[in-house]
């Protein structure tokens, strides 16, 4: 596994962290960033808009991990997250493709407003 693999792998982990349920009513947050480091069960992310959060890790989390896939491995049915640039014409075009296991069906859907792109939506 290569490093920025490694980082896609644990920035995943960290998104599912914070997006997953816990014993209290929380707010979702999207945290994009790179994992600076992680002490316990405390991740730390320097953010892309440059200050460091901190991302506590459940208990029992599952770690999945990240390999690469061609098109042909996106079967009917299956859960994928797609990264797109808004063209002028409207059209959404592809970056890329994150099959996802199922277990992680029904999380984080829809388009998310200010993602990777200044153009996204």
């Amino acid at each position: 596994m290569t490093a920025r693999q490694l980082r896609v792998l644990l920035l995943g982990v960290a998104l599912f962290a914070a997006l997953a349920p816990a014993g209290v009513a929380q707010t979702p947050a999207r945290v994009r960033g790179s994992i600076s480091e992680l002490i316990g069960p405390v991740l730390m992310i320097k953010t892309r808009e440059g200050p460091t959060v901190q991302v506590r890790l459940l208990e029992g989390l599952t770690v999945l991990g990240v390999g690469k896939a061609v098109l042909a491995d996106v079967k009917p049915g299956a859960y994928v997250g797609v990264a797109a640039v808004k063209q002028a014409d409207g059209i959404y075009r592809a970056q890329e493709i994150t099959i996802f296991p199922h277990m992680a069906r029904g999380s984080a859907e829809g388009i998310p407003r200010g993602t990777s792109r200044p153009t996204a939506p």
